[in-house]
């Protein structure tokens, strides 16, 4: 990725640092139209003040038929009960009542309109609003009453836009796009209405959002609920996405009812990786031919835009990031386009590299074709844009008036002048300016006295010559404490024979060493102890597929650096799990075993049936893992270990934690008699213990137990087809990213088994 002013990035992350923050300072005033409810929420809810915290990973979740109430404050006018949904609910019903607790109106919201929302309230008299989730659960990253000087985050809400842009999915606003998105709507002020065909997640929905409003965009995108899709075939796109003609239907309508004068639509290429992408494409560019001619859905007005483009290779009009923009502090698209996407967490460990210039295929024009070809707007009147602005650079500083005598011709202000004049003209070092060789003064001149008669005279003491200043070295700058574990560049090495392993980006350190030692019994134990650094949150992820894949495979299918077995998720054991999120996911919770809850680049284990997978989500909890126990909890073995139900000797896989950022993974080989023997969890967490660490948590092992660094699994397991033979993954824990990753059709160094 590219290095960014020091400027931005500052002003960015102090932003990103300080917005909850700032929001919640602002909510505390008079004067902001938010209103700060009391609620009466489920039991299970205490944590109410989610709901207006700022932060939209922090939720309140409903499940179907449970109610909350927001009761106003008393002698306030309420205008509107703003929302803002982590994720989109298919439905849900509010109540307006009265002082006395009479129903004033119900409203049932079939169809929510986007993840921010305000719902008007008619009724003076409204003094608390009962919300009741009717379709299974919903979740709720804000909700409160506000009066008509709430600002919403996007505040244009108008009918019409200037232009429309269809995308796969969030993330394709800079991957595809790069700063575009800044130059037509933050440096041009143009209403920009983007509609997002495939769901996501509500965290990375809401980074979204953050990175439209860093760019300028004021009008709320349109998300909607296709599904992924990896498949190339048409068939498949349209099962993902919607029918052809409701698709078709859809962006017709939307043309016509928006009135963009400018389109702009993804590579219409199928030739491309992103096959997807040339679908929507291709019904975007119809509906904008179908939009002008009123054979085509005669129940909508029609419209016909002035300029459709999609998406090309090099060719056609292009638009380039590297100019200043002067509504952002001269700070250019491609820059602020890359810092943004930084917003976008978990897509951080990819590093991409955003387009500096990004090329157009005129496809339809009423203003006749590009001929400069480095603008979307040519031909175009700027009178068209209600909101449009020219670019303005700052004004140029003036520099402060100097306070300047008059000039006079009087004989004493002539000698002053030539005095200063000669003062000027006389080096620093001899106006009694600091200079390196000490400090000099022109000494003023005086009458010479008369002499006095004096006695003998004295012989005057020597003075002793003033020592020259010595100049004090300039400090170096104080290295990180951790700065020996990174590297600015992508390097690594694999030694399998010397059984040692290593990799380094600038922020992600992962040392592995294979290590033979004895059992107290005298047998062999081979395992292998990753020490893993990092100083982003981005270094670590869960991985979750559909289907069960050879650990190395699964590594190389995600492009991951490092890996390790996760709880097997998909079992059938499922009774003897505790809680398991995956990705904002929940999945279910027995109640069985522990919990190791991941939080950032921290962890933390909680007892058995002591967790509330709701109240785990609504603090923004992404990832736990259950297959447990804990080995190590607050710098101690687990002293409950032995009565684990796998405490018999196994192969084992665990994490653990020194301190955040900090982690330990370790992987032992086992049930291989003249090789290594198979350990017991208390054996397995007095090896975390004297590492030191202070939390650490036993994942599945036995035949799942598995290590792999950049595709190759490391440990072994004895030969392929027996008992006890390396066992597919189906989830794991992965750290980094890198392009260096074989592809899973490159033959291996080493697949895991002991030949």
């Amino acid at each position: 990725m590219k290095h960014f002013p020091k400027r931005l990035i500052a002003l960015v992350l102090i932003w990103i640092l300080l917005f909850p923050a700032a929001v919640q300072a602002d909510r505390e005033s008079s004067d902001d139209g938010i209103l700060l409810c009391t609620y009466d929420a489920p039991s299970e809810v205490s944590y109410t003040e989610h709901l207006y915290d700022g932060d939209p990973n922090t939720t309140v979740t409903l499940y179907r038929g449970e109610s909350l109430t927001l009761t106003i404050p008393d002698g306030a006018h309420a205008t509107g009960l703003y929302f803002d949904f982590f994720e989109l609910p298919d439905s849900f019903e509010l109540t307006f009542l009265d002082a006395d607790g009479k129903a004033l109106k119900r409203l049932p919201t079939n169809e929510v309109r986007g993840v921010h929302q305000i719902i008007p309230i008619d009724y003076d008299e409204t003094a608390s609003i009962v919300l009741r989730a009717t379709d299974k659960s919903m979740a709720l990253s804000e909700c409160f009453a506000c009066t008509d000087a709430f600002t919403p985050p996007f505040s244009d809400t108008g009918e019409q836009a200037d232009v429309l842009i269809v995308m796969n999915q969030p993330g394709d606003e800079t991957e595809l796009f790069g700063g575009l998105l800044a130059q037509l709507a933050g440096e041009h002020g143009l209403s920009v209405q983007i509609v997002y065909m495939t769901k996501v997640d509500g965290y990375h929905m809401h980074q979204c959002l953050e990175i439209l409003r860093g760019m300028g965009v004021t009008r709320l995108p349109v998300f909607r609920k296709g599904r992924v899709n990896t498949i190339r075939s048409e068939n498949a796109v349209f099962s993902a996405l919607g029918s052809h003609l409701e698709l078709l239907r859809l962006f017709t309508n939307l043309i016509r009812t928006m009135q963009p004068k400018l389109i702009l639509a993804p590579n219409r290429s199928r030739e491309q990786e992103r096959y997807t992408d040339s679908i929507i494409s291709e019904l975007v560019l119809t509906a904008a031919s179908y939009a002008p001619d009123a054979s085509h859905y005669p129940d909508s007005e029609p419209f016909a835009p002035s300029k459709v483009y999609a998406l090309c290779g090099q060719d056609g009009t292009t638009i380039r990031m590297d100019e200043p923009l002067y509504a952002f502090d001269g700070v250019s698209a491609a820059e602020l386009s890359d810092t943004l996407h930084g917003l976008y967490l978990e897509e951080r460990v990819f590093r991409r590299t955003l387009p500096d210039e990004v090329h157009f295929e005129l496809m339809q024009s009423t203003v006749g074709e590009d001929e400069a070809k480095n603008d979307l707007l040519e031909h175009l009147s700027t009178d068209i844009f209600p909101g449009y602005r020219s670019p303005t650079p700052p004004p140029t500083a003036t520099p402060e008036p100097t306070d300047t005598p008059e000039p006079t011709d009087s004989p004493a202000a002539t000698e002053q002048a030539e005095s200063t004049a000669a003062a000027e003209a006389t080096p620093a070092s001899r106006r009694g300016l600091f200079s390196c060789g000490g400090t000099e003064e022109t000494p003023e001149p005086t009458a010479e006295p008369t002499p006095e008669p004096t006695e003998e005279p004295t012989p005057e003491p020597t003075e002793e010559p003033t020592p020259e200043p010595t100049e004090e070295p300039t400090p170096e700058p104080t290295p990180e404490q951790d700065a020996e574990y990174f590297s600015d560049e992508e390097i690594y090495e694999l030694d399998f024979d010397n059984g040692h392993w290593w990799y380094k980006n600038d922020v992600l350190s992962v040392d592995i060493n294979r290590i033979r030692t004895k059992l107290p019994s005298g047998g062999p134990l081979v395992y292998y102890l990753a020490d893993i650094r990092m100083r982003d949150y981005s270094s670590y992820r869960s991985g979750v597929h559909a289907g069960y894949s050879q650990p190395w495979m699964y590594s190389r299918q995600e492009k991951a650096v490092f890996a390790i077995t996760g709880d097997n998720l998909d079992v059938a054991d499922k009774n003897l799990k505790g809680c398991i999120i995956r990705k904002g996911r929940y999945y279910y919770n027995a109640g069985y075993t522990d919990t190791l809850v991941i939080d950032g680049m921290s962890m933390y284990v909680l007892p058995r049936r002591e967790v509330s997978a709701r109240s785990l989500l609504d603090h923004g909890v992404r990832d736990t893992y259950s297959f447990g126990p804990a080995l190590v909890e607050n710098g101690e073995v687990n002293p409950n270990i032995r009565k684990h139900h796998v405490n018999n000797p196994n192969p084992r896989c665990g994490i653990g934690m020194i301190e955040p950022g900090h982690w330990i993974a370790i992987v032992t080989d086992g049930r291989q008699s003249v090789y290594s023997h198979s350990i017991s969890l208390e054996y397995f967490g007095t090896m975390f213990h004297e590492l030191g660490c202070t939390v650490a948590y036993n994942m599945d092992g036995g035949a799942s137990a598995a290590m792999c660094i950049m595709g190759e699994t490391i440990n072994k397991h004895i030969a392929p087809n027996t008992i006890d033979s390396q066992r597919p993954w189906i989830d794991a824990l992965l750290f980094g990213y890198s392009e260096d990753v074989p592809s899973p059709d490159i033959m291996t160094i080493h697949d895991g088994y002991h030949h």
